[in-house]
Parts: C-alpha cells; sequence; structure tokens
C-alpha cells in the first residue's frame, strides 16, 4: 500500500511494535508481520479518511474485512489481519 501514512496512525504502530519486542518478546518474524498488517491497515484506513486510531470502530473494521475479501485475501489471512488488528487496538 502506497498511501502516505499519518505520523497519528505511524508513530502508535511504531509503539506498538517496539512493545511486541521489548514486553512481549515477540519473535522477529511475529514482529514484521504484525508490521505488515497493521501498515496496509493504517494505509486503509488513510485512504478512507481516518487519521486516528481512536476513531476506528465496528464500522471501519468491517470495511477493512470486506475490501480484504473483495481482494481476494483467503479467510485464513483475513482472520490474521484482523486478529492483528484487535491485539493493536485493546494494546
Amino acid at each position: 500500500m502506497q498511501n502516505l501514512v499519518p505520523d497519528t496512525l505511524s508513530d502508535r504502530l511504531q509503539a506498538f511494535i517496539a512493545h511486541l519486542k521489548n514486553e512481549r518478546g515477540v519473535s522477529e518474524h511475529t514482529q514484521a508481520n504484525y508490521h505488515r498488517q497493521l501498515t496496509i491497515i493504517a494505509g486503509q484506513l488513510t485512504a478512507l479518511g481516518v487519521t486516528e486510531w481512536q476513531k476506528v470502530d465496528t464500522a471501519w473494521v468491517r470495511q477493512i474485512a470486506a475490501k480484504g475479501a473483495r481482494e481476494g485475501l483467503k479467510p485464513n489471512s483475513l482472520a490474521t489481519r484482523l486478529s492483528c488488528l484487535r491485539s493493536f487496538l485493546i494494546s
């Protein structure tokens, strides 16, 4: 996703990846997967005009899921993407 992600989304994403590494001790592979999935989501949100994570609600999550399905994302891949988002939003 080539959209420029605003700092309001990017900064918190980077802090979460640091949290995964330093406090949860997840592997580099897991960190990279979270980063990749959340960056895709941040790009999608930016394209939709959402510039703050606090504004992400159920309706936005449904739009993200629907977009993934339309793009041919397999169910397991979509579940992984949404799981990453859930972990991020509740952290």
